[in-house]
């Protein structure tokens, strides 16, 4: 066998080989555990946050379905991962979307826009900016350690500084509404794949916004592409609707949106001095 000098003595090919295996074992091996799924008490200590102040919550309250033109129905509803639904021998009719939260209790939409704006600004571009610059795309698997959906309030997401598309759009589009903007998650596919977005209506316009586009510049530039977006349901905090016509429409105020729910929050209760 051939063998190589070193000062102490000889080293064989083969303990030289032996070497540089364990060498490129361990380099994998680090690299395996570099995939492995963040624990999120160790990127955010939520549950102390949670006893420091009730901010850090999704906002509690009650979802009231509406008819097509708007008024209440008066209806006993039941909570599935859908969306409430009417109860018993009712025909199943969804009002709105129920998104688990970091903690895997089961909320309305609606209650994950807090009304978090990090700081005020009046161009419209510089909170997508901070978003492709602050917050990076994690999928909830990888965050969560394998589960597989979680949503994250506006204030949970900009202090994470990670998260997936509803959680970019959250946070997006509470922080437009703060500024005064009329903003909307948007739900449902891109190229095939379920998605959230962001819609703004601006000056008789709407907008489309990528809430998880990464090179955003300085300036206002919507999505071009619209026909890749297919909408499903749009929300804001106080709003919920759903598109009753075609998927691949690229309007978002036509009639097909029906307001299908009002989410309510519930009042305070007082405590009485004695």
């Amino acid at each position: 066998m051939r063998s190589f000098r070193h000062k102490n003595g000889e080293i064989g090919l083969g303990a030289l080989a032996l070497v540089l295996l364990s060498f490129i074992a361990f380099l994998l091996f680090l690299n395996a555990k570099s995939e492995e799924p963040v624990e999120l008490l160790e990127e955010y200590d939520y549950f102390t946050d949670i006893a420091k102040t009730d901010k850090e919550l999704p906002r509690e309250g009650t979802v009231t379905p509406l008819d097509r033109f708007g008024v209440e129905r008066d209806y006993t509803l039941i909570p599935n991962d859908l969306g409430f639904i009417k109860k018993y021998d009712q025909p199943v009719e969804n009002f709105t979307y129920m998104g688990p939260g970091i903690d895997g209790k089961l909320r309305p939409a609606n209650s994950y826009l807090v009304g978090y704006a990090p700081f005020e600004t009046e161009q419209l571009w510089v909170p997508l900016v901070t978003l492709a610059t602050r917050l990076k795309y994690k999928s909830d698997f990888s965050i969560l350690s394998r589960r597989q959906d979680a949503w994250q309030t506006s204030r949970q997401a900009y202090r994470l500084k990670r998260g997936d598309c509803e959680d970019h759009s959250i946070l997006l589009a509470d922080w437009l509404i703060e500024l005064g903007y009329d903003a909307r998650v948007v739900i449902g596919e891109q190229n095939w794949s379920g998605h959230a977005w962001v819609v703004v209506f601006k000056d008789g316009k709407q907008h489309l916004i990528e809430a998880t586009k990464k090179d955003a510049t300085p300036q206002f530039r919507p999505v071009r592409n619209k026909f890749a977006y297919r909408p499903y349901v749009m929300f804001n905090r106080d709003s919920f609707w759903r598109n009753s016509g075609g998927k691949l429409t690229t309007s978002y105020s036509s009639g097909s949106w029906m307001k299908t729910s009002r989410f309510e929050v519930y009042e305070p209760i007082e405590e009485l001095e004695w």
